[in-house]
């Protein structure tokens, strides 16, 4: 199976290398760039097409969810990439504006390395990040109807 291609974006250089070390330490996942804030994240986006984002909500030039945005607007982009977003801003307003623009997962800092990789084995698990839009909206359905079932959470 080819490797999932990731992206990171983070203002946070701590962050962005203990990221970067997490999604590498993962056979299955590959890290295919890194951006340090809103803007480079969205031109990442566009260059080099992930399968999936780890994006952090608050950054600068463009925050995460502008980055959100400009993905789900511009025509240019073929392939939607799988987001999971990561922040220490967790309030309910901006969660649910990042799930209403797109985003697959919420992810509260500070978190553990199975917080990152649980989701990210989820969308090889149900070949969302392959699948596009209708097989990751059919992934969440499952996952609602079946929380528990996971198969790595017996690993």
């Amino acid at each position: 199976m080819e490797k999932l291609k990731v992206a990171i974006a983070d203002d946070n250089d701590m962050m962005l290398k203990m990221l970067d070390d997490i999604v590498e330490s993962d056979e299955d996942l590959n890290v295919i760039g890194m951006a340090k804030d809103g803007e480079e994240a969205y031109e990442l986006i566009r260059d080099k097409q992930p399968d999936v984002v780890l994006l952090d909500v608050i950054m600068p030039k463009v925050d995460g969810l502008g980055v959100l945005h400009r993905v789900r607007e511009d025509a240019a982009i073929k392939k939607t990439p799988c987001f999971i977003m990561v922040s220490a801003a967790g309030g309910e307003q901006v969660t649910e504006d990042a799930f209403a623009l797109g985003a697959d997962y919420y992810i509260m800092k500070p978190f553990d390395k199975n917080a990152v990789l649980f989701p990210a084995r989820d969308l090889i698990f149900f070949g969302a990040a392959w699948g596009g839009r209708t097989e990751r909206k059919r992934a969440r359905r499952w996952r609602r109807k079946f929380p528990t079932s996971w198969p790595w959470r017996r690993m």
